[in-house]
Parts: C-alpha cells; structure tokens; sequence
C-alpha cells in the first residue's frame, strides 16, 4: 500500500486458480509476474524483463524457480521452470485447484512461451521450519487428495501427490502415486516426466527396495524421460546393491551427461552430487587415490558438501594420512547424521595405533549413534577385551542383548561375555536363550557345551554336544570335546569313536589323535 499497490482479498476455498484468478482482476498492465511473498527476483530478472516484455508474439516465459530446501543452506535445490511472466490478455486464466498453472490458458489462445534465459526466483518455501510452522505439507495433502479422487488419471497431480508424500516422508505413499503417474504419463512432452521417476526411484531406495529402484531406472531409461538424474539414481541403487563396477559405469555416464535448461529436480545432482557420488563408488572399489582427486573435485564444486569432507576423511585414512584425516573427522562431529561414520573413522584409526582404550571409546560413543551397526558393536567389544575390562566387556553385551534380543547373536555375545566375568550360569542361561532364538543353529548349542566342559559339568556337557551334532554332524572339534567329556566321565571307548569321528571330518585334528592315543593305552 505504501508504494501504491493495489490490495485485494478473497475468502480462501482451497482452490489457488481461483484466487490467483480474482487477482488477475485487479491487474491492470500488460504484463503480469505471478510471484508469492516467500519468493525473491535475482536482479538477474531486471534486464531479462525488460528485454522480454519487448518481444510482441510471446505470450509467456517460464522462469527457473530455485526452491532451497536445506534449512538455511543452498546444498538442496530443487529446480523446476513454470511460465511466471505472461501477457495479461482476456482469456489468460490459471487452472487446477493446485499447482496451478497459466500454460494451458496461453496455448489455448494460441500464444506461444518460451524459456526467459537469464531468470531466476529463489524460493524459500520449502525450507523445513516454514513448513512445519505453515503445517504446509497437510494443506497441500488435502487439496491434492481430493483432486486426485476426482481425476485419478491425471498423471501431472499424481506426481504433485507422489512429490507431497516424499517430502512429508511417506515413501510408501509416495511409491504407489508415482508408479500410477507413471501409468497414465505420455508417451513424450511432459515436462515433469523425468521428476516422476525421480519420486519412483528415490522412495523406492529410502524404503530399502534397491532392486526395485533400479528396476524404475532402467525403465525410465527406455523412455523420453531419461536425463542425467535418472543416471545418477541408477548408479545410487546400483552402489547399494554392492554392485560397485555397474555402479561406476552409470555414474561415469551421469558425470557426462547435460542437464537441459527445463529440466525439474535437483540441480546439486548435477552441480556437485554426480561428482561426490562417483568418488564414493571409487572408495568401495579400493581406488583410494582416485576416491580421494574426486572428493577434492566435488568439494571445489560446492565446499560445504558435508558427504564429500566425509568421503575425503575416509579416503585420507585408507591412504595412510591420518593426520589429514583426523581434522576434517573432526570438524564433522556435530553433524548428527554422520557423527556414528566419524566416530568410528576416528576410533579405527586409534585402533591402527593400538590404542585401545581411546579406540574403544570412539567405537561405543559411535555405536550408541547406530546400535543397528554391529560392525562397530564387535570393534567396540574387540577394544575393549584388549585392554582386559571384562566388567566393560560385559556392560556392552547387556546393552547390545538389550536392543537385539530377538537375535541368537547378541545371546550368543552375552553369554561369552558373562563367561569372561566368571558367570557360567548366566552363560549358559544366555547360550539356551539364544537357541531357542534359532533352533536349528548348532551355535550356541556348541557354546553352551564349552561353558559346561569348563565348568567341569561333563555330563550336562554331552547333552548339548550331541544336541549341536545332531543339527550338524560334520563339525570335528565338537566331536572332540563330546570324547574328551565322556574320557573325563570314565566312558573310553565311547570317547574313542568321538575321536575317530573328529579326525573322520579333519583328519589333522592332533588334538583328536593325541587324545585317542592317550585314552586308548589307558584302555
């Protein structure tokens, strides 16, 4: 009001063409720009609209539109190209209840639009706090659900829905939307094609389901919606599949593929990402040196790219340079999503260097970050069986049997390390339990056994020697322990045959050909 613009209301009906169209009402030049107040011109905008306002036969531009989504970053932007500056002419009208568009109006008149170069809005939105704060995700739900119930086979909402659940984090939800745009999308010509795949693929790879999004890749690859992000997810999906040299090959394709001036979705995929994920690939690969030149390259592409300080502190390691490592290892321990990796980078190479105590305390500060980790679990305990604290020793196992105790696993681990303690009992309290977890697993069978052999309990001890060679007949060292049991108990030629089938299974098993030895001159 203060600069003289014309202020308008309208009662809000849950439809947006309806009330940019009463704004449209109230315009009074020949030109009009649909911009929202969380959205800013680049100044870039000054001198592309005075040289496209100029142009008579245009009916409209479409603008490249940067929606941040990193809470006060720029690493995630996603980019998408709507007509944003149009002609006001009778007719122009915007449709759809949500994302709406002025596109269709324009070629219905015959007007012709066309990409305005050099143009951007940067869009704030999207960013999480002014989400959450404007309960936008809920809102957008709303509106789109019941306009897909309407249409169901409108494949452009389908993929407004698909991309709502996916950043509301409802991958399942957002995996049935997209494979229905899929469905119903054209053959050719739409130019959210590609970002519905994107939606498939990713969701699909956050939900664990890596065959599948590599199924949705390679589909999209037989379609006019292949680009340089449907490269990258592949060699995403194909990384976490362990199929590192396939892996290579499409992320080498993305990294020399163009990303085309109207294309939606992440820019960073092809700013920076392609190039991070590539030096990923090359670590798993054990091609350390490489890894290392394309960390390095990616982090000049985009310096704060917080996976590549990552994978350049890991490469550094692997290569022998701890002291280049450490800092950036450092430098990332506030970073809650990787703090577990750092913790147990810095704990790896403490253990390279026989510190044990202060390996075993990055190992456990790193496991209490990712108790799903065991293989930080069994570098943890490793640690700290070196420096001799059973009590610490038994203390992790609680902890560990205390979040897995479903598994025979971590039963199996308290059990041994109540028996470091000098706890038989509980030991074998803990070795049963993890029987009853994985009945047909001779494990801890086996391990309840040894505990019982220790404890001078031999008669207990053959139970579960011939409970364990019953799941697993050919198992040499259990048939020598169930003989040295029963040579204990007076029972030598029963012993005798256990030894004979000991070395029947390994036939240097000196233990079991000394002992048949000794108990046979006995007889």
């Amino acid at each position: 009001q203060k600069f003289g613009a014309v202020i308008g209301h309208f009662e809000w009906i849950n439809d947006f063409s309806a009330a940019r169209n009463h704004a449209l009402t109230l315009a009074t030049g020949d030109w009009a720009l649909w911009i929202d107040a969380d959205e800013t011109l680049d100044p870039s905008c000054q001198a592309a609209f005075d040289h496209g306002v100029c142009r008579s036969h245009i009916g409209g531009y479409s603008i490249q539109i940067i929606n941040y989504l990193d809470e006060g970053g720029t690493l995630t932007e996603f980019v998408h190209c709507p007509t944003r500056l149009f002609r006001l002419v009778e007719g122009v009208h915007f449709t759809e209840a949500i994302h709406e568009q002025i596109t269709p109006s324009l070629r219905d008149l015959g007007l012709p639009w066309t990409p305005l170069e050099g143009a951007k809005i940067h869009h704030d939105g999207y960013r999480d706090q002014q989400i959450s704060e404007r309960n936008k995700v809920e809102r957008t739900l709303s509106i789109l659900e019941t306009v897909v119930e309407k249409n169901p086979t409108e494949p452009f909402q389908l993929f407004n829905l698909a991309n709502t659940y996916f950043v509301a984090a409802r991958y399942e939800d957002a995996i049935v939307a997209a494979r229905r745009a899929v469905e119903y999308l054209a053959p050719m010509g739409a130019e959210y094609g590609p970002g519905v795949y994107q939606v498939l693929a990713t969701s699909l790879d956050l939900s664990g389901r890596h065959a599948e999004a590599l199924a949705a890749c390679e589909s999209c690859a037989t379609t006019h919606y292949h680009t340089v992000i449907n490269e990258y997810l592949k060699a995403t999906a194909l990384l976490n599949l362990g199929r590192h040299e396939d892996a290579l090959i499409a992320a080498e394709r993305a990294c020399a593929m163009d990303w085309p001036t109207s294309l939606i979705g992440d820019k960073g995929i092809a700013d920076f990402r392609r190039y991070g994920i590539r030096a990923q690939i090359l670590g798993f690969l054990g091609r350390w040196k490489e890894s290392l030149a394309g960390f390095e390259d990616t982090l000049r592409r985009q310096p704060g790219f917080t996976a590549s300080i990552l994978g350049k502190a890991i490469a550094l390691q692997n290569l022998g340079r701890d002291a280049e490592a450490t800092p950036l290892f450092e430098s990332l321990l506030e970073d809650a999503k990787y703090r577990p990796t750092v913790l147990n980078g810095l704990g790896e190479m403490a253990q390279a260097r026989q510190e044990w105590s202060v390996a075993a305390g990055y190992f456990g500060l790193a496991w209490e970050g990712a108790k799903n980790r065991g293989d930080i679990f069994e570098r943890w305990t490793s640690c700290l069986e070196k420096t001799g604290e059973a009590h610490a020793v038994l203390a992790a196992h609680q902890a560990f049997c205390a979040e897995h105790s479903g598994t025979a696993y971590a039963w199996i681990g308290l059990g041994r390390a109540y028996e470091m303690n000098g706890q038989a009992s509980q030991a074998v309290e803990a070795f049963l339990k993890a029987h009853n977890c994985e009945p047909e697993d001779p494990n801890a069978l086996f391990n309840c056994g040894d505990v019982l052999y220790r404890s001078t309990n031999y008669a207990e001890a053959i139970q579960m020697y011939e409970a364990g060679l019953r799941i697993r007949p050919d198992f040499a060292e259990g048939w020598f322990v169930l003989g040295n049991c029963l040579a204990r108990l007076g029972h030598d030629e029963p012993a005798i045959r256990c030894y004979n089938q000991a070395v029947v299974f390994d036939p240097g098993h000196t233990r079991a050909i000394q002992n048949r030895m000794i108990v046979s001159e006995a007889a």
